[in-house]
């Protein structure tokens, strides 16, 4: 999923955890940007936000909830002025596979302009082309290890 902040100058996330286990922390990382935690805790959010020192963070731990009070929430605050599609998820991977994952398109309008110069294109594909012959030349292919009389190969021994 991609969420579009069009030409926003700043965007306030906020994420909410209505998981009631302590072993339900999310460890939320925005790829590309800092952001202030401005508002974080338990139950529904008041709207209030600390912006006089908010804690500055790329990742930062959401808390579950509470089974008496509400989930447990966090709000982020961030400035876009990196251009760009940016994973924002939780860093634990398998929460990330089960779906803890968004993009966050910041100043697409800006995206549509830049165009990637063609020299970093043939540059990638002569750096592949380049290493694909150098491993099909490889002697490290084609070498395999001795073998001892136990069947296993024998330490440092290797031949051709």
């Amino acid at each position: 999923m991609t969420y579009n902040v069009g030409s926003n100058s700043s965007v306030r996330i906020i994420l909410n955890n209505y998981s009631m286990t302590n072993r339900s922390q999310h460890p939320m990382h925005l790829h590309g940007h800092d952001y202030w935690i401005v508002a974080e805790g338990v139950g529904q959010w008041d709207g209030v936000a600390n912006l006089k020192n908010p804690m500055r963070r790329d990742t930062h731990v959401l808390q579950p909830g509470n089974p008496k009070i509400g989930p447990g929430y966090m709000v982020m605050d961030f400035v876009t002025d990196n251009p760009g599609v940016w994973p924002l998820h939780c860093h634990l991977a398998w929460h990330v596979s089960a779906g803890l994952y968004v993009n966050i398109l910041v100043s697409s309008v800006l995206l549509v302009e830049v165009e990637p110069p063609r020299t970093n294109a043939n540059l990638i594909f002569n750096l592949s082309r380049n290493a694909l012959m150098t491993l099909r030349n490889s002697p490290s292919l084609t070498r395999r290890p001795k073998i001892a009389a136990s069947g296993l190969p024998t330490r440092n021994h290797w031949t051709r």
